[in-house]
């Protein structure tokens, strides 16, 4: 080809584009998949400490209950105190089981991220740390360990998200822009064929034709082709269009991926800021309500406390620390969505 207006020179630099798209792709599915790992690693460790907390809960109330009983035979307590005790470590074993559960279930998505310990029985988990104190229930099948809180806090920090092109460097909106183009340059080189296209034909052989003249012969060829289209209902101008289009309709997708990474950012960057002010509210809250059942007890022990209100304490106190848990897992969650928002590179 001597001459072709640029339709294959244009037609190789949309491939280009649309190997880098590609890329651009991968890399983004690379970071949907560590966002959805982060998250799932966070909740298995929401879930391991409800199973942490409601144990210790269980253990108080049968602690409690067993105080409660010995009252009772020294005649300092009454039955229905008795059995009021009892149905609340009933109702603390009921959530303790159900926690192992949940737990179970968060450790199956993890796994299935990661691709790891498939093959593992995670039907009945429990807490590693403190194996001894769960010897009166279902025997577990797998004792969970992980990282506490506090390291994931140190492996994942907020990031600086640049208004002008921190969402422009999303590799989404790079793979958009990337489209865009290449459907430019497509139709950069379809439009092309508007023109002549001149070729250059060069040949030597040698050659035995099965003729009446039975002999070898060399023969050199040489010729220039010059092709311009005369007629073709609208074909060139039609694929042109539909081209552009196509153009036209990834720029408006860079642009509200953009947009939506713009305001996903504004809504956990919301989030985030009032997490934050509930973990100081959370840990006024747990050393509260720890003090007041333990001075609710004590009331009851001395006759100036109903059971009741006795439950009632032990039940916030539980509530303030699981909140202050989820809290604290709802602060690494926003971490990470700002993380993969802000274009994070994630490891080839």
């Amino acid at each position: 080809n001597i001459w072709d207006s640029g339709a294959t020179y244009k037609g190789w630099r949309s491939f280009e584009a649309l190997a880098v798209a590609k890329q651009e792709e991968f890399r983004a599915r690379k970071q949907q998949i560590l966002l959805a790992t982060r998250l799932s690693y966070f909740n298995v460790q929401l879930a391991l400490e409800k199973v942490r907390l409601l144990a210790d809960s269980l253990q108080l109330s049968q602690a409690q209950y067993r105080d409660i009983e010995t009252r009772l035979r020294a005649g300092a307590s009454s039955r229905l105190d008795a059995y009021s005790a009892h149905q609340q470590v009933l109702v603390y074993l009921l959530q303790f089981r159900q926690a192992r559960s949940d737990l179970a279930s968060s450790l199956r998505d993890l796994f299935a991220l990661t691709g790891q310990n498939k093959d593992v029985d995670v039907s009945l988990p429990l807490y590693a740390e403190d194996k001894e104190i769960y010897q009166d229930y279902e025997p577990a099948t797998v004792f969970l360990s992980m990282d506490p809180l506090e390291n994931s806090f140190g492996a994942i920090k907020p990031v600086d998200f640049n208004k002008d092109n921190s969402a422009a460097k999303n590799p989404q909106t790079l793979a958009m822009n990337q489209m865009a183009q290449a459907s430019r340059l497509a139709a950069e080189s379809a439009s092309s064929a508007h023109w002549p296209k001149i070729q250059l034909m060069a040949k030597t052989s040698w050659d035995y034709p099965n003729g009446p003249v039975l002999e070898r012969f060399h023969q050199n060829t040489v010729g220039v082709a010059a092709t311009l289209p005369l007629f073709e209902a609208g074909k060139i101008t039609h694929d042109v269009a539909e081209k552009n289009a196509q153009a036209d309709a990834n720029e408006r997708r860079r642009d509200q991926i953009q947009s939506d990474i713009m305001r996903d950012w504004q809504k956990s960057s919301d989030q985030l800021k009032g997490f934050i002010a509930q973990r100081e509210i959370n840990k006024k809250s747990v050393f509260e309500t720890e003090e007041l059942a333990k001075l609710t007890y004590t009331s009851y022990k001395n006759g100036r406390s109903s059971l009741l209100e006795v439950q009632s304490t032990n039940l916030r106190a539980l509530e303030a620390k699981v909140q202050t848990v989820r809290t604290e897992v709802q602060i690494l969650m926003q971490f990470a969505i700002m993380a993969s928002l802000s274009g994070e590179e994630v490891a080839k």
